[in-house]
């Protein structure tokens, strides 16, 4: 059996976030490709926004392909932002919370406010989402009731191997406001 977030849904979260802000340049900093969870975040993103973006105003998505750390976000973050105003996105999703907070560095070291000019959310809600400066926009995995879960599944002698796919929660905190006007 396996007990897991619901990597599609979460990084849905995060793009319904971001819509309803008013962005509409966003860039996607997604996982390796190479792993079932980048995969599947990338995909609940993506097709999130191509929902969103029928019948409406059109939305300009731009997804790049990174690893799962500090790094890769921070480096991808600096030639995103590298762009002239115009094309540059108000918006960054990351895959993972190490590579939004990879994302606040470059932003702060170009000298972008976050969220004022730039809005960056992650995945995850690990620890240090929540001492970054600001405060990291992400979706939290439920961690206590997919291991209570799990545990039923293991003591339970009539489980079925089965995929139980637990819902995260958009933790919105201070990365992430309106669309900075054009």
């Amino acid at each position: 059996p396996l007990v897991a977030t619901n990597h599609v849904s979460g990084s849905a979260l995060v793009a319904d976030h971001l819509y309803k802000l008013g962005h509409r340049r966003i860039a996607y900093i997604a996982g390796p490709q190479n792993t079932e969870v980048g995969r599947q975040r990338q995909k609940g993103f993506v097709e999130r926004i191509k929902k969103l973006a029928r019948g409406h105003e059109a939305i300009d998505l731009r997804v790049y392909p990174a690893e799962f750390d500090y790094v890769s976000g921070e480096r991808i973050a600096r030639e995103i932002l590298s762009f002239n105003k115009s094309d540059r996105p108000t918006a960054i999703a990351a895959a993972s919370d190490q590579m939004a907070i990879g994302a606040l560095r470059a932003a702060r070291d170009l000298k972008l406010d976050v969220p004022a000019d730039l809005s960056i959310a992650g995945f995850d809600d690990i620890s240090l989402a929540e001492l970054v400066v600001p405060r990291l926009t992400t979706v939290r995995q439920p961690t206590d009731h997919i291991a209570r879960r799990a545990v039923e599944i293991i003591f339970d002698t009539n489980a079925q191997s089965v995929e139980d796919a637990i819902s995260g929660e958009l933790i919105a905190r201070d990365s992430t406001g309106p669309a900075p006007a054009n």
